[in-house]
């Protein structure tokens, strides 16, 4: 996990390696990008392929849920409304946007 950046992501590759979640989209007002959920589907990155990702540019927090054999994480907006809801495995982070 990172939280550099200024914003929720995750990244599953191919050939398998560890996936890559990013939450850190609590920032300064100045630092926000505008809210969108794209993908990085596709994209080399260190020789490995993108199979799954999320992305979430605006600013809020995540909360982390043990359910008994991984985490649900569930990255929020800034008024707590759930964005997205991933589960962190050990090789995927499969994440759906909420409803």
């Amino acid at each position: 996990m990172g939280g550099h950046i200024h914003t929720f992501q995750t990244l599953t590759f191919s050939p398998l390696r560890t996936p890559q979640m990013v939450a850190g989209n609590g920032a300064e007002v100045w630092q926000a990008y505008s809210a969108e959920t794209v993908d990085f589907n596709g994209k080399t990155i260190g020789g490995a392929t993108v199979v799954d990702s999320a992305l979430y540019k605006d600013y809020g927090f995540s909360t982390f849920d043990w359910n008994g054999s991984g985490w649900d994480v569930v990255s929020r907006d800034v008024n707590g409304a759930a964005v997205m809801n991933c589960t962190v495995g050990a090789r995927t982070i499969p994440c759906k946007k909420a409803e």
